[in-house]
């Protein structure tokens, strides 16, 4: 989805996620956080203080849509690399099916001049960027071909550390939007030619079967796609929800790096809200408590 997206909910669902509300959300555009916390990148996005221009949500009828952006997570790592003074090179991938036009109402504003996802983090933030940002139309897994050529030939080839994320809300269930084939040829792209490379992926997981079967057989699957690129991985499950993210770093550092990621990861979900409940964390495929 584009940097900047039109928050927007579905009515069934807001008692049953009140710290993901818009209300609460809206309080984190008029407090005060540390910029550097994800409670305060949130903020500086939907306080937009520069007037960006937002994409809007293409389906009004029975959703609730709202005139305030939230983040998507190339902006999310661009802010994080804006803060701390580091050099950052995007490849995003986004068919924009669901966020068709921009919106230039005038609580958004209607400036158009920018476009690119590091320079918003940058204007979001009041600071340099370093970098490049490269934006891919089209669909995925058609577009992997142009990521190999990118890590091969373009900005991201010398690259010290890759992390890939993937928002595809369905791996391996019914009409499935991402596949076991499409997500191991994703994961070759990312770690060719790099010892250290991340892959994150959101997807939901509606069909859990008897005893959570359904659910523990996807995460067995998705720990054994391309394990030997990949030796770890760790799954943070919230209701029907999971992140996954394998894992490819050198032997001697690689339990540190998925035990510091877990840490990091719960503190922050915790920091979010205290009321709301822990995180389910799974190990390399295994179902965990």
């Amino acid at each position: 989805m584009p940097p900047l997206t039109e928050c927007w909910s579905k009515p069934s669902e807001e008692a049953s996620n009140r710290w993901f509300s818009y209300d609460f959300l809206a309080t984190l555009a008029s407090g005060r956080h540390p910029p550097e916390t994800l409670r305060g990148m949130w903020g500086l996005c939907l306080a937009n203080a520069p007037n960006l221009p937002i994409r809007a949500f293409h389906r009004r009828d029975e959703m609730h849509v709202f005139p305030s952006a939230g983040p998507n997570g190339a902006l999310l790592a661009s802010m994080v690399a804006v803060q701390r003074r580091r050099g950052i090179h995007l490849w995003v991938n986004d068919n924009a099916e669901r966020y068709p036009t921009v919106n230039t109402g005038s609580a958004i504003g209607s400036e158009t001049g920018v476009t690119d996802t590091l320079a918003i983090a940058a204007r979001l933030l009041r600071c340099e960027a370093l970098g490049t940002s490269l934006a891919v139309r089209g669909w995925f897994p058609e577009t992997i071909p142009r990521l190999v050529d990118w890590v091969d030939r373009g900005a991201g080839k010398n690259t010290k550390v890759r992390i890939g994320f993937l928002d595809p809300d369905n791996y391996m269930e019914g009409h499935a939007q991402v596949s076991s084939y499409d997500h191991r040829q994703w994961l070759r792209a990312l770690a060719a030619e790099s010892r250290n490379a991340v892959s994150a992926m959101f997807s939901g997981c509606q069909n859990r079967g008897g005893g959570n079967a359904a659910r523990n057989g996807r995460l067995a699957l998705f720990h054994a796609d391309e394990t030997s690129l990949y030796p770890q991985s760790i799954v943070f499950e919230y209701g029907n929800f999971q992140t996954g993210v394998k894992v490819r770093w050198p032997a001697p550092s690689i339990n540190r790096v998925v035990a510091d990621l877990r840490d990091i990861v719960v503190a922050a979900w915790r920091g979010w809200h205290p009321s709301m409940g822990p995180l389910t964390v799974h190990l390399n495929g295994q179902a965990g408590n």
